[in-house]
């Protein structure tokens, strides 16, 4: 019973920690075929309308300068966000013939050219879900470089931790419904666990797809066998564990396995 226990708390919590990669894959996700090289991969259209933000505390957000050349950032209007978004989640992936050209997205480019630090968690969502960080993990690193003066390229992990180490971001209003939106793209279920209505205590910035195709996509392990930690030579000495001890009866669960 405890062991069932443990793993649905794992399975709970697997949305809000970075514990896996999304593997590089050719994209099989809900609404989306694979494609020949050359020829664009297709998605089904978001059917949320990432327009209309949710009851999140607004701010004033600043229009772009005319002619680009203010020392103020640039910003985008909600409504040029919404587009931008829009272009993400649906815009053909036009997957080039020469593998060392990488894609490029409308979206990500209009929020690279705003200038907006604020924006970053954005894109660093973006990269970490299939297809889009398959395929735009390159021109995201750019963004992200151009965003926050950082160099840290492609590397999703580094950058789910520079989120975590700037709370002071605010990516606005429509930032809750984006990331709904873009985990529904891999199940629609997910939308579930981030309502309007939400009560957290963890930023939604922090809150990351964990690789998982789907809810449930790794079914629970129901009266698993047990062996000995003298047999268990494929664990190493320092290996840390979850123990559990009930009444004389002490066991070890792997964190990597439940992990």
């Amino acid at each position: 019973m405890y062991c069932r226990s443990l793993v649905m708390l794992a399975g709970l919590i697997f949305l809000v920690t970075a514990c896996g990669a999304p593997e590089a894959v050719a994209p099989s996700t809900p609404g989306s075929v694979a494609s020949e090289p050359g020829e664009p991969v297709k998605r089904a259209a978001s059917t949320i309308d990432l327009s209309h933000p949710t009851a999140t505390p607004t701010r004033e957000t600043p229009t772009p300068s005319a002619d680009g050349d203010s020392d103020d950032r640039r910003g985008l209007t909600q409504g040029e966000l919404a587009r931008a978004l829009a272009q993400i989640l649906t815009d053909p992936i036009q997957a080039s013939e020469d593998p060392a050209a990488p894609a490029i997205s409308r979206g990500l480019a209009t929020i690279g050219m705003s200038d907006d630090i604020d924006l970053a968690p954005y894109v660093v969502d973006m990269m970490g879900v299939t297809p889009f960080g398959i395929f735009y993990r390159e021109h995201a690193g750019d963004v992200l470089n151009r965003l926050t003066g950082e160099r840290y390229a492609g590397d999703w992990f580094v950058w789910v931790q520079w989120i975590a180490d700037h709370p002071e971001l605010e990516p606005g209003p429509a930032y809750p419904r984006w990331k709904r939106t873009l985990l529904a793209s891999l199940d629609p279920r997910f939308a579930a666990f981030l309502p309007d209505d939400a009560l957290h205590t963890i930023r939604i910035e922090e809150v990351v797809w964990s690789g998982v195709p789907a809810i449930d996509g790794i079914p629970s392990l129901d009266d698993p066998p047990f062996i000995a930690i003298a047999d268990a030579d494929y664990l190493d000495s320092d290996e840390h564990v979850f123990g559990v001890s009930i009444n004389g009866d002490s066991r070890a669960y792997p964190l990597r396995i439940m992990n």
